[in-house]
């Protein structure tokens, strides 16, 4: 029993640790974004305020209207962008593996005719199948992820190559786009928006969280994640996670 016991400690203490992670990060992360929503907030409110001090209120509505459109569309972005990083720091109970082909191929078959009006071409290659130890659709709301921003990044006439590879352990899916080459800092920042950077473009973070909720989903199931960029074109999003054993069911 104390063997036992020992060889499981260091999973509890990996656990451990995730658990106060995600709890500090995801503090520092709604700070950010509560700063980040006061300031429509402050805007739609002084909007309304001066269209009621008019003396003509009705000649200032539509202007109104227009601009606090905006403001709680902004809003509204951030409040569901919230939504999804907490759902990405969540992990349930697992009652079956997920298959990894099965959402490339989903993925694919969702993404297809976006990419063919692009003139896109996606081409999976793998190796095998394997089941994965994560929930069905938290796997699917990945590599959905990252086949819409391989898409979205690839300019006219690219290709999408999406690779799936195993180990004895894991299973890894490598999603690599020829869009833009990304510089060291922009990678950072679009894996984790808390990253400190002197100039950070604006809004370059909070409209491209993608990346990062891939890779806080990826932990969350104890696997990893990583984007790479060369120096010319193109990014590698690589998806780590462990595939499924009955030794390993949670």
């Amino acid at each position: 029993m104390a063997t036992s016991l020992e060889s499981e400690a260091p999973g509890f203490e990996h656990r451990l640790r995730r658990a106060e992670e995600s709890r500090d990060w995801c503090l520092k992360l709604i700070s950010k974004f509560i700063h980040e929503m006061s300031q429509p907030l402050t805007t739609l409110y002084g909007e309304l305020q001066l269209a009621l001090q008019e003396d003509d209120p009705e000649a200032q509505y539509r202007a109104v209207l227009e601009a606090s459109v905006q403001q709680v569309e902004r809003l509204h972005y951030l409040v569901r962008r919230l939504r999804e990083i907490a759902q990405a720091e969540r992990s349930v109970e697992l009652s079956s593996g997920a298959s990894m082909l099965e959402a490339v191929s989903g993925a694919v078959e969702t993404f297809r005719r976006v990419a063919e009006s692009k003139r896109v071409k996606i081409s999976v290659v793998a190796e095998n199948d394997s089941e994965v130890a994560i929930s069905a659709d938290r796997l699917r709301q990945m590599v959905h992820q990252l086949l819409n921003l391989a898409v979205e990044r690839s300019p006219e006439g690219a290709e999408v190559r999406l690779a799936v590879s195993l180990s004895p352990t894991v299973a890894l899916l490598a999603v690599s786009d020829q869009g833009a080459a990304l510089s060291s800092e922009d990678v950072a920042l679009l894996l984790d928006p808390l990253v400190q950077n002197r100039n950070p473009p604006t809004d370059f973070v909070e409209n491209n969280l993608g990346w990062c909720l891939v890779r806080r989903t990826a932990e969350a199931w104890w696997g990893a994640f990583s984007l790479g960029s060369g120096s010319g074109q193109g990014c590698t999003a690589t998806l780590t996670l462990p595939r499924r054993t009955p030794a390993g069911d949670r």
